[in-house]
Protein backbone atom coordinates (compact mmCIF):
# COMPACT_ATOMS: atom_id res chain seq x y z
CA UNK A 1 0.00 0.00 0.00
CA UNK A 2 1.50 3.29 -1.05
CA UNK A 3 1.80 6.41 1.09
CA UNK A 4 -0.99 8.20 -0.76
CA UNK A 5 -3.51 5.47 -0.02
CA UNK A 6 -2.44 5.62 3.62
CA UNK A 7 -3.03 9.38 3.65
CA UNK A 8 -6.52 8.90 2.23
CA UNK A 9 -7.26 6.20 4.82
CA UNK A 10 -6.00 8.44 7.63
CA UNK A 11 -8.38 11.16 6.47
CA UNK A 12 -11.27 8.69 6.43
CA UNK A 13 -10.46 7.30 9.86
CA UNK A 14 -9.90 10.74 11.40
CA UNK A 15 -13.21 12.22 10.29
CA UNK A 16 -14.78 14.40 12.95
CA UNK A 17 -18.12 12.74 12.09
CA UNK A 18 -17.08 9.36 13.51
CA UNK A 19 -19.03 8.58 16.67
CA UNK A 20 -16.91 7.96 19.75
CA UNK A 21 -18.17 4.37 19.95
CA UNK A 22 -16.71 3.65 16.50
CA UNK A 23 -13.57 5.76 16.94
CA UNK A 24 -12.55 3.71 19.96
CA UNK A 25 -12.51 0.51 17.90
CA UNK A 26 -9.33 1.14 15.93
CA UNK A 27 -10.90 2.73 12.85
CA UNK A 28 -7.62 3.23 10.95
CA UNK A 29 -6.69 -0.42 11.38
CA UNK A 30 -10.13 -1.51 10.19
CA UNK A 31 -10.24 0.74 7.12
CA UNK A 32 -6.71 -0.34 6.18
CA UNK A 33 -7.66 -4.02 6.43
CA UNK A 34 -10.75 -3.46 4.28
CA UNK A 35 -8.84 -1.39 1.74
CA UNK A 36 -6.29 -4.17 1.33
CA UNK A 37 -8.99 -6.85 1.05
CA UNK A 38 -10.79 -4.94 -1.71
CA UNK A 39 -7.65 -3.52 -3.38
CA UNK A 40 -9.21 -0.06 -3.20
CA UNK A 41 -7.73 2.87 -5.06
CA UNK A 42 -7.85 6.58 -4.16
CA UNK A 43 -11.08 7.22 -6.04
CA UNK A 44 -12.84 4.28 -4.38
CA UNK A 45 -11.69 5.46 -0.97
CA UNK A 46 -13.01 8.92 -1.78
CA UNK A 47 -16.46 7.55 -2.65
CA UNK A 48 -16.34 5.34 0.44
CA UNK A 49 -15.70 8.39 2.62
CA UNK A 50 -18.59 10.29 1.02
CA UNK A 51 -20.94 7.37 1.65
CA UNK A 52 -19.81 7.26 5.29
CA UNK A 53 -20.40 10.99 5.65
CA UNK A 54 -23.86 10.84 4.08
CA UNK A 55 -24.79 7.97 6.38
CA UNK A 56 -23.34 10.00 9.26
CA UNK A 57 -21.36 6.93 10.30
CA UNK A 58 -24.58 5.41 11.64
CA UNK A 59 -23.83 1.71 11.97
CA UNK A 60 -27.49 0.81 12.58
CA UNK A 61 -26.42 -1.71 15.18
CA UNK A 62 -23.90 -3.50 12.97
CA UNK A 63 -20.39 -4.18 14.28
CA UNK A 64 -18.15 -1.32 13.13
CA UNK A 65 -15.96 -3.51 10.90
CA UNK A 66 -18.97 -5.04 9.11
CA UNK A 67 -20.52 -1.58 8.67
CA UNK A 68 -17.27 -0.25 7.17
CA UNK A 69 -16.96 -3.30 4.93
CA UNK A 70 -20.53 -2.98 3.65
CA UNK A 71 -20.04 0.68 2.78
CA UNK A 72 -16.67 -0.05 1.15
CA UNK A 73 -18.24 -2.74 -1.03
CA UNK A 74 -21.08 -0.36 -1.87
CA UNK A 75 -18.54 2.28 -2.94
CA UNK A 76 -16.51 -0.24 -4.94
CA UNK A 77 -19.70 -1.44 -6.63
CA UNK A 78 -20.57 2.15 -7.57
CA UNK A 79 -17.30 2.48 -9.50
CA UNK A 80 -16.79 -0.98 -10.97
CA UNK A 81 -18.50 -3.41 -13.29
CA UNK A 82 -20.38 -6.54 -12.29
CA UNK A 83 -17.66 -8.99 -13.33
CA UNK A 84 -15.02 -7.31 -11.19
CA UNK A 85 -17.43 -7.08 -8.26
CA UNK A 86 -18.13 -10.83 -8.40
CA UNK A 87 -14.44 -11.48 -7.83
CA UNK A 88 -14.30 -9.16 -4.82
CA UNK A 89 -17.58 -10.39 -3.35
CA UNK A 90 -16.27 -13.96 -3.50
CA UNK A 91 -13.14 -12.86 -1.65
CA UNK A 92 -15.15 -10.94 0.97
CA UNK A 93 -17.53 -13.86 1.53
CA UNK A 94 -14.57 -16.16 2.15
CA UNK A 95 -13.19 -13.78 4.77
CA UNK A 96 -16.60 -12.86 6.28
CA UNK A 97 -19.06 -15.77 5.87
CA UNK A 98 -22.13 -13.81 7.03
CA UNK A 99 -21.40 -10.80 4.84
CA UNK A 100 -23.59 -11.69 1.86
CA UNK A 101 -26.84 -11.61 3.82
CA UNK A 102 -25.92 -8.46 5.76
CA UNK A 103 -24.96 -6.71 2.52
CA UNK A 104 -28.16 -7.67 0.71
CA UNK A 105 -30.25 -6.50 3.65
CA UNK A 106 -28.31 -3.23 3.81
CA UNK A 107 -28.59 -2.29 0.13
CA UNK A 108 -32.29 -3.20 0.00
CA UNK A 109 -33.09 -0.57 2.64
CA UNK A 110 -34.18 2.59 0.88
CA UNK A 111 -32.44 4.95 3.32
CA UNK A 112 -29.09 3.33 2.51
CA UNK A 113 -29.27 4.17 -1.20
CA UNK A 114 -26.84 6.99 -1.72
CA UNK A 115 -26.52 9.30 -4.68
CA UNK A 116 -23.36 11.20 -5.44
CA UNK A 117 -22.63 13.95 -7.91
CA UNK A 118 -19.34 13.93 -9.82
CA UNK A 119 -18.48 17.42 -8.51
CA UNK A 120 -18.94 16.19 -4.95
CA UNK A 121 -16.60 13.28 -5.59
CA UNK A 122 -14.03 15.61 -7.15
CA UNK A 123 -14.26 18.06 -4.24
CA UNK A 124 -13.63 15.28 -1.71
CA UNK A 125 -10.85 13.75 -3.79
CA UNK A 126 -9.08 17.11 -4.02
CA UNK A 127 -9.50 17.66 -0.29
CA UNK A 128 -7.99 14.25 0.45
CA UNK A 129 -5.03 14.65 -1.88
CA UNK A 130 -4.28 18.20 -0.72
CA UNK A 131 -1.43 16.94 1.45
CA UNK A 132 -0.04 15.10 -1.55
CA UNK A 133 -0.13 18.23 -3.69
CA UNK A 134 1.57 20.28 -0.99
CA UNK A 135 4.34 17.71 -0.68
CA UNK A 136 4.87 17.55 -4.44
CA UNK A 137 4.83 21.34 -4.74
CA UNK A 138 7.41 21.67 -1.96
CA UNK A 139 9.68 19.09 -3.57
CA UNK A 140 9.43 20.77 -6.99
CA UNK A 141 10.05 24.19 -5.48
CA UNK A 142 13.09 22.98 -3.51
CA UNK A 143 14.59 21.44 -6.65
CA UNK A 144 14.39 24.75 -8.47
CA UNK A 145 16.45 26.55 -5.84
Amino acid sequence: MNQYLQLFLKRVSNSDRIPISVRNQGTFKQVTKICKLLHMNELEITVWSLYLEQLEWNTNGLPAEIFLLIIAVQAKDFLNDELEMKMYLKKVNEEYPDFKDAYKEWVNKRENNIRLEIKEINRQYNKYRLVRLNINFSLAFDNEL
